[in-house]
């Protein structure tokens, strides 16, 4: 096997590693916080997915939502104000900043 092929295989293996770290964390809040199990569980999955990257930090930007679900900004800027409608989320600005979090 070359070494090319090698570091193709690494990186792969990194990659995986570094999606079961970010499926783990999601995990971990869920069993640190059982009481949103419900909540979660009544959203639709497009929101369920914004809903639990919110869920991860204090407070966020459609932008880091975003690096975390792999969407648009826009589309989570839209599905983020969904949630706030909704009652799930709360939003407030710094500056131009928008931010969201937990209620």
């Amino acid at each position: 096997m070359s070494q090319e092929e090698l570091a193709g295989r690494l990186y792969k293996i990194e990659s995986l590693v570094g999606q079961l770290k970010e499926e783990i964390e999601k995990i971990k809040f869920f069993l640190v916080n059982p009481s949103s199990n419900s909540i979660v569980l009544s959203l639709p999955d497009h929101l369920r997915k914004t809903y639990t990257a919110v869920m991860m930090y204090d407070r966020v930007t459609a932008d880091d939502v975003s690096e975390v679900t792999k969407r648009a900004r826009a589309v989570e800027s839209s599905y983020l104000n969904q949630l706030v409608t909704m009652g799930q989320l709360t939003k407030g600005r710094n500056g131009r900043k928008v931010y969201f979090g937990k209620k």
